[in-house]
């Protein structure tokens, strides 16, 4: 039985992890969006904090519950000196989500709202299903490989003061992280508290097309990215909530949608604009390294003339990101050698011994029967919504934008990293939201009149 004073910890940590840390910058900057973009920001935020301040502190060896303690109650002082602003930017962002939601709603057919409302009770009931596992429980443990082998592991050795060794070249933040509810418990057994944070990504994303619903006025999309949640709950063989990086690797994409809607039709001063930028692609690439891919988003900036974006942004925002995600890239080769012998190599150079001895069929060694392989398994649940994105319909130049990094990605699976099915998984929702949104608006166009009697 675990004792109250840890549940009192675990909750304190789940506010670290989660919001407070973002929080607080959000508000000194003040950042002014409804709730669900400043938890979305917050949650984003906070997780690069945290593993930045892990990393550190852990290269001292003085990663340890008293400097963890000694930060959370430096974090809650602000708030005491702070308490009747922060609690009114707190509920301001409530009463702003509120109205848009109120306007929103009150503009939107009654058949799609019924819709809505079946599809979201089918998710709530996937929710649940996944929280309490007819095997484990609530107390839920790391069964998966990767999740296992490699995340777990270093969350551990985190916890232990070790900086671990990089596989694959692959970023620690979620491993780091999750490494606090050790330190709280003063234990590497108990599991569950970790786990748990994998099963919440999926209600995240609920806010996230609630959020890209509402900047577009548009309640298709909410159906759309409700069915991409679907998927990513049933089409991803049990890895959706195991510790795998896939689907928390698709959020990051959903996030950088929410906050270019965001950041394009409001007013956001440089300073606050920047951090949200830097923050959520910061996020992304430090989820898993395929994250690497994303960047190409940046260029969007320089395109919509609406984000008055300029090189002095960009050579500030690169110079930050250096300073937050280089050290550890620059411990691993000092102190590992990591370049010297890594796997991310071996695959991208068709190396013939790592490829049988990770069990890889012969035809994958080659580039032609490598593409004819991916091919064959291409699954139809991807296929078809990424079809469905090329629907000729005038798009939003973001859902424009999206679908070319739709095709960019998968291009991408095709020629290097198709020797796995679960490396498609971080698309599943965007490809859902636009492809089968783009259906969904054509038919409806179609049918507007008889939708509205």
């Amino acid at each position: 039985m675990i004792d109250k004073f840890y549940i009192f910890g675990v909750i304190i940590v789940y506010l670290q992890l989660c919001f407070l840390p973002g929080f607080l910058i959000s508000y000194q900057l003040r950042i002014n969006s409804n709730f669900i973009n400043l938890f979305l920001i917050s949650f984003t935020s906070s997780f690069v904090i945290n593993n930045l301040i892990i990393f550190l502190l852990t290269l001292l060896n003085i990663y340890n519950l008293i400097i963890l303690t000694f930060i959370f109650f430096f974090e809650l002082f602000f708030i005491f000196l702070k308490w009747k602003s922060i609690k009114f930017y707190f509920l301001s962002s409530f009463i702003l989500l509120k109205d848009q939601l109120q306007t929103f709603l009150k503009g939107s057919n009654i058949i799609l709202k019924n819709i809505s409302l079946f599809i979201l009770i089918y998710i709530i009931f996937l929710l649940i299903t996944i929280f309490y596992d007819k095997d484990q429980k609530f107390a839920q443990i790391f069964f998966h490989g990767d999740a296992i082998e490699w995340y777990l592991k270093w969350s551990r050795e985190y916890y232990n003061n070790i900086v671990p060794k990089t596989a694959f070249l692959r970023p620690q933040m979620w491993s780091s992280n999750i490494s606090m509810f050790f330190l709280v418990l003063n234990t590497t057994q108990i599991e569950m508290f970790g786990k748990i944070i994998f099963n919440f990504i999926p209600l995240f994303m609920l806010f996230a097309i609630t959020s890209i619903s509402i900047s577009k006025n548009n309640l298709i999309y909410f159906i759309s990215g409700c069915l991409g949640i679907i998927f990513s709950l049933k089409m991803t063989f049990g890895q959706a909530t195991s510790g795998y990086m896939e689907i928390p690797l698709s959020f990051s994409f959903l996030i950088i949608m929410v906050f270019f809607f965001e950041l394009r039709k409001k007013e956001f001063k440089d300073l606050q604009r920047n951090f949200v930028i830097l923050s959520i692609f910061l996020f992304m690439i430090q989820t898993k390294e395929l994250g690497w891919i994303g960047l190409i988003l940046l260029l969007y900036l320089f395109y919509d003339k609406e984000f008055n974006f300029n090189f002095k942004n960009f050579r500030f925002l690169f110079l930050i990101g250096l300073i937050v995600f280089l050290p550890f890239y620059v411990y691993q080769f000092f102190q590992y050698n990591i370049l010297a012998d890594n796997d991310v190599f071996k695959l991208l150079f068709f190396d013939k011994e790592f490829h049988i001895s990770a069990g890889h069929d012969l035809k994958f060694l080659d580039l032609k029967g490598r593409i004819i392989l991916a091919a064959k398994k291409f699954p139809i649940y991807i296929l078809l919504p990424t079809l469905l994105c090329f629907i000729p319909k005038k798009k939003d130049k973001i859902f424009i934008l999206f679908t070319y990094f739709i095709v960019i990605y998968t291009c991408l699976w095709f020629l290097i990293f198709s020797n796995e099915i679960r490396y498609l998984f971080p698309i599943i929702l965007i490809v859902c939201l636009i492809g089968y949104g783009n259906l969904f608006n054509l038919i409806y166009s179609r049918y507007e009149k008889n939708f509205k009697k």
